[in-house]
């Protein structure tokens, strides 16, 4: 009986390891679709980043926090968190405007690279906080690539 007991409880032991990482879910995919230049002031530029999220997972995602920091050109423009949240149905798209803004000394050294350019190199890297099946997860992203620069009229 003894041996009986010893023999469930290790399946046990090796069951639950497995059904929990079964119910991870997989890091939604984040992406960087356009960029708005909403102001220039003396202080700062102001920008909108509209942001993409992609749900690999067969359940609903809420993306509940995200901290990221902005490179354009290979210069740091902007870093921040946002708790906003985006409920994002299996094999769904979610979008979220990121509201970003760039210190007066980074405005001459951001204003002498775009200010010709209709494209600008973007890398966006930062964490991810999800809800989803079981507790929360928190995910590494970094994205990179070509973003045309949108100024607000």
């Amino acid at each position: 009986m003894a041996k009986k007991i010893e023999f469930l409880l290790f399946i046990f032991l090796l069951v639950i390891p497995i059904s929990c990482a079964s119910i991870r879910p997989i890091s939604p995919e984040v992406n960087l679709m356009a960029l708005e230049v909403d102001e220039i002031t003396l202080s700062h530029v102001n920008m909108v980043a509209s942001l993409r999220f992609y749900n690999p997972n067969e359940t609903h995602l809420t993306i509940s926090g995200l901290k990221y920091t902005l490179f354009l050109n290979d210069m740091k423009v902007s870093q921040g968190r946002t708790a906003r949240t985006v409920e994002i149905s299996p094999d769904g798209f979610g979008t979220m405007p990121l509201r970003i803004s760039s210190a007066y000394w980074d405005i001459l050294k951001f204003l002498n690279k775009t200010q010709s350019k209709e494209e600008l190199h973007f890398f966006l890297k930062g964490t991810i906080k999800v809800r989803g099946v079981g507790v929360g997860h928190t995910f590494n992203f970094d994205k990179e690539g070509m973003i045309p620069l949108v100024h607000k009229q």
